[in-house]
C-alpha cells in the first residue's frame, strides 16, 4: 500500500491538490503515467487532496505506486471547480519516495544509484564528532584548546584526525589541523587537544568538527 502525502494548510476547507513531477524529465504524472505538461491537460494532472477533518487545517491523500525515487511534488491552490493552469502553488519540494512511503528529510536511500555508497556516507557520517571550545580552565594558544562538550577518558584517543573550524562567526571558520596529542582533564571535565599550529587562538564557545 502506498503512503500518505500530508500538508499542514493554515485556512480550513480549502480545496488543495498536488501535481508530481519526475526529477529526471520534469514530466508530470496523469493519473496512469508521467507525460510532457501540457496546458489543456492540466485537469488531469491533479492529485486531490482531503481535509482530514473539520477545520483541521490538515490535508492528506494516498500517494500515486509510483517507483522508488525523487519527485518533485508542488501543492496547488484551486480557485475554481476544477484545476486550472492559474490556480497558484502554496509550496514546491523535492520528495524521496521508496516505493511505499516517504523518506525523511536527509534520508538517502542511494547515490546515483548506488546503495552501498549511501551506507558508507552514513558510517562515515556517524564517526564525525562536534565539539565547542571552553576557555574557562585552559587558556587556549595556537596549539591548544580544551572542551567540555567532548568525553573521552581515553589519552591520546583523537590523535591523527581532523580538526575543523566550523563557527562562522569566529576567527577560525574553515581553518583545519589535525590533533598531536590527546587527554581528558578529569579534575574540569574537559577534552584538550593539543594542535598543529593554527593562526590564532580560538575563542570561548567556538564550535568545530572532528573528522
Amino acid at each position: 500500500m502506498a503512503g500518505a502525502f500530508h500538508y499542514s494548510w493554515p485556512v480550513t476547507g480549502s480545496t488543495l491538490y498536488l501535481r508530481i513531477f519526475q526529477v529526471t524529465d520534469s514530466k508530470v504524472w496523469n493519473g496512469s503515467a508521467f507525460e510532457t505538461f501540457v496546458d489543456a491537460n492540466v485537469a488531469d494532472y491533479d492529485v486531490a487532496l482531503t481535509e482530514l477533518s473539520t477545520a483541521s487545517q490538515e490535508y492528506t491523500v494516498t500517494f500515486p505506486s509510483l517507483s522508488a525515487g525523487l519527485y518533485i511534488v508542488g501543492v496547488y491552490l484551486q480557485g475554481g471547480g476544477t484545476p486550472a493552469i492559474t490556480d497558484p502553488v502554496v509550496d514546491s519540494r523535492v520528495c524521496s519516495w521508496d516505493g511505499s512511503k516517504f523518506l525523511r528529510m536527509g534520508d538517502i536511500g542511494s547515490i546515483d544509484g548506488d546503495a552501498t555508497a549511501a551506507t558508507n556516507l552514513k558510517r562515515s557520517a556517524s564517526t564525525i564528532v562536534t565539539g565547542t571550545v571552553n576557555t574557562a580552565n585552559t587558556s587556549p594558544t595556537n596549539n591548544l584548546f580544551a572542551a567540555d562538550d567532548i568525553v573521552e577518558v581515553t589519552a591520546d584517543h583523537f590523535i591523527g584526525r581532523i580538526v575543523i573550524f566550523d563557527d562562522s562567526s569566529g576567527g577560525l571558520y574553515r581553518q583545519a589541523t589535525d590533533i598531536t596529542d590527546y587527554e581528558w582533564d578529569s579534575t574540569n571535565s574537559e577534552a584538550k587537544f593539543t594542535v598543529t599550529t593554527i593562526t590564532e587562538p580560538p575563542t570561548d564557545d567556538e564550535t568545530f568538527i572532528i573528522v
